[in-house]
C-alpha cells in the first residue's frame, strides 16, 4: 500500500497510458473520429505525460517518509 499522493500518481499514470492506447491503435482512432495527425498528436501528448508521471512516482518513492516505510 503506498501514501495517497503516490496513488493518485499512479491514477493519472493508467489514465495517461489508457489515452494513448486510445490514439495509437488505428482501430480506436476510427472509433474516435480523428485524424492520423490529430491521433499522433493526441498518443505523443499522453505518452509525455506517463513518461513524466513515472519520474514522479520514482522520486516521489524515494522521498515520501510514509512510502519509505511501506518499501522497508
Amino acid at each position: 500500500m503506498s501514501c495517497d499522493e503516490y496513488e493518485r500518481l499512479e491514477m493519472e499514470h493508467t489514465m495517461d497510458m489508457e489515452q494513448y492506447a486510445q490514439y495509437t491503435y488505428e482501430q480506436n482512432r476510427h472509433l474516435r473520429g480523428t485524424s492520423e495527425r490529430e491521433s499522433k498528436r493526441i498518443a505523443k501528448a499522453a505518452m509525455q505525460s506517463a513518461s513524466l508521471k513515472r519520474k514522479q512516482m520514482s522520486w516521489h518513492r524515494q522521498t515520501c517518509p510514509e512510502c519509505n516505510k511501506l518499501n522497508s
